[in-house]
């Protein structure tokens, strides 16, 4: 099996459902999950703050979390 196609199943092993004692793939799955709260919560407290600057920075947040949603979609195609 060439390099490649060994890089691609491992990737599609780590972005695919976890198995039993795989870590990166269980590490994916738990930052992809941290990422879709931190997401909801930025959305929630942009839409109550008043501060410009928090509103900047979670802006900024959101841009780069769609950004790795992104990312993540395309390697899943």
């Amino acid at each position: 099996m060439s390099k490649y196609k060994k890089f691609k199943k491992r990737i599609y092993e780590i972005i695919g459902p976890s198995e039993k004692g795989d870590k990166l793939s269980i590490l994916f799955d738990i930052l992809l999950c941290g990422l879709v709260i931190l997401s909801c919560v930025a959305v929630i407290v942009e839409l109550i703050t008043k501060s410009e600057t928090l509103i900047h920075y979670l802006s900024i947040f959101e841009r780069v979390a769609v950004g790795i949603f992104i990312v993540e979609y395309i390697i899943r195609l």
